[in-house]
C-alpha cells in the first residue's frame, strides 16, 4: 500500500469579440515524466493571432516531452519574426507531487493550497521577440492543491478568499468561475485549472 497522485483538469477560453476565434490556447499532454501543461497567449486577437496560436500549439505539443527550459527556448526561436506570444508551461509528477514550471510574459500562475496561495512570478518578455533566459521553478504539491494559469484577459489581482466558495468543485468548474468572475472584457481570456489529488494504491 502506498501513495500516488492524479490530476483533475479543466480549461476554458473566451474571445475578445463574439464570432472571432480565440488566440489563447491550453495544452495538456501525458508524458513519461508526468502531465505536461501549457497556456499560450499570442499577441493581439482575431483570426491572424489565432492562426499563430495554432502554429505555436503544434510546436509545443511536438516537444512536450523535452526539458521545459529547452521547450521555451525552442518556441522562442520557432516564433522569431512573428508577432510573438507569452506562455507558461510546466509538468506535474503525480507520483511525487512535484510541480515544475517555466513562464515568460503576463500569464498568471498561482497555486492555491488549503490555507494560502503562492504566486509564481514570470520573466518579462515576449516569446519570439525578446525573451530572458528561462528558469525552471519547482514546488511541492499537497492533496487538493489547485494550480491556476490564466491569460491577461483575466484580472491578476484576485485573492483566494474570493474563490473560496467554489474551490471545492472540480477543476472544470473552477476554471469557468475564474473566467466568469474576473474576465476584463478587453481581450481574449482563458484559464487552465489543475487539481492535484493524492490516491492510495
Amino acid at each position: 500500500m502506498g501513495l500516488t497522485g492524479k490530476i483533475d483538469s479543466g480549461f476554458v477560453k473566451k474571445p475578445y469579440k463574439v464570432g472571432e476565434p480565440c488566440a489563447d490556447a491550453g495544452i495538456l499532454k501525458q508524458t513519461r515524466a508526468g502531465v505536461f501543461f501549457c497556456l499560450l497567449d499570442v499577441s493581439g486577437h482575431g483570426p491572424k493571432a489565432a492562426r499563430l496560436t495554432r502554429t505555436a500549439k503544434q510546436y509545443v505539443l511536438k516537444n512536450a516531452s523535452g526539458d521545459l527550459t529547452e521547450v521555451m527556448r525552442g518556441l522562442h526561436h520557432y516564433l522569431k519574426g512573428t508577432r510573438g506570444c507569452v506562455a507558461a508551461m510546466g509538468r506535474i509528477d503525480a507520483k511525487k507531487g512535484l510541480f515544475h514550471c517555466v513562464s515568460n510574459g503576463n500569464i498568471g500562475t498561482r497555486i492555491f493550497t488549503t490555507k494560502s496561495s503562492v504566486r509564481i512570478l514570470p520573466k518579462t518578455g515576449i516569446i519570439g521577440y525578446i525573451m530572458p533566459t528561462p528558469v525552471e521553478e519547482t514546488h511541492q504539491l499537497h492533496d487538493g492543491d489547485i494550480v491556476l494559469l490564466y491569460s491577461d484577459g483575466i484580472k491578476d489581482h484576485f485573492e483566494r478568499g474570493e474563490c473560496k466558495p467554489f474551490l471545492g468543485e472540480n477543476a472544470g468548474h473552477i476554471a469557468k468561475k475564474i473566467l466568469n468572475l474576473f474576465s476584463r472584457g478587453s481581450d481574449d481570456a482563458s484559464c487552465l485549472a489543475l487539481r492535484f489529488i493524492r490516491v492510495r494504491v
